[in-house]
């Protein structure tokens, strides 16, 4: 039996924190076991991870950044 595949999508406008966290979480679930086969996917806005749920079955989860678009300006200088 193939191991599952369930993506976990990280959703924040804030790309100074979005990379490495994903790489941190990604990191430790290949360190971890990890019977569900759980990878988590960086996305950078609420339209793209929206377009990601109707396309993919595989996701199972959406961790979304509380202040996503309220921050008055872009949080990526």
């Amino acid at each position: 039996m193939p191991k599952p595949l369930s993506r976990l999508l990280v959703v924040t406008d804030d790309k100074r924190w979005l990379k490495p966290t994903c790489s941190g979480l990604l990191a430790a679930s290949k360190a971890l076991d990890n019977p569900l086969g759980i990878v988590f996917l960086p996305v950078g806005s609420a339209q793209v991870a929206l377009d990601l749920v109707v396309s993919d079955g595989d996701i199972q989860a959406l961790l979304i950044d509380c202040l996503l678009y309220t921050s008055p300006s872009p949080r990526d200088s």
